[in-house]
């Protein structure tokens, strides 16, 4: 007697015709060492106390070398706008949703994530260095 594995294909039904979420998050660290990191977050609980959103930075300062951390953003080459997280090591990572202000809208299926993170001798600096980028595209927005 032999046993016969079947494999059966799961439906999921919705209202919408419900559809399985990807994790488009991803992160990018600076160059030689990776003191300061960008995370982009497709879905997550946001601001403290803010409730789950959906698509924004978390940008880290992981080193205490006297340096702050710079994130950009950019969706489909466009440029949305930066922040700098002058936090140091011991303080909180800084939060920013560059996607739902200014008359943006968030990221949608297909759009492009650009993010780039440096390091920066202070938020007016425009010497940053140990810059790195990353480039996804999303699959669900």
């Amino acid at each position: 007697m032999s046993i016969l594995a079947v494999a059966v294909p799961v439906v999921m039904s919705g209202a919408a015709g419900a559809s399985v979420a990807v994790d488009d998050s991803f992160s990018v660290a600076t160059l030689l060492g990776g003191c300061g990191a960008v995370d982009f977050v497709d879905n997550g609980p946001g601001a403290p106390g803010g409730g789950n959103n959906d698509d924004y930075l978390v940008i880290h300062d992981y080193c205490s070398d006297g340096y702050g951390v710079w994130g950009i953003a950019y969706r489909n080459g466009v440029k949305l706008g930066e922040r700098y997280n002058s936090n140091g090591l011991a303080g909180a990572p800084l939060i920013y949703d560059p996607y739902t202000h200014a008359g943006n809208t968030n990221i949608g299926p297909g759009d492009t994530v650009r993010i780039d993170v440096c390091l920066a001798d202070g938020s007016t600096s425009e010497w940053r260095f140990r810059c790195n980028s990353r480039t996804e595209e999303s699959v669900d927005g």
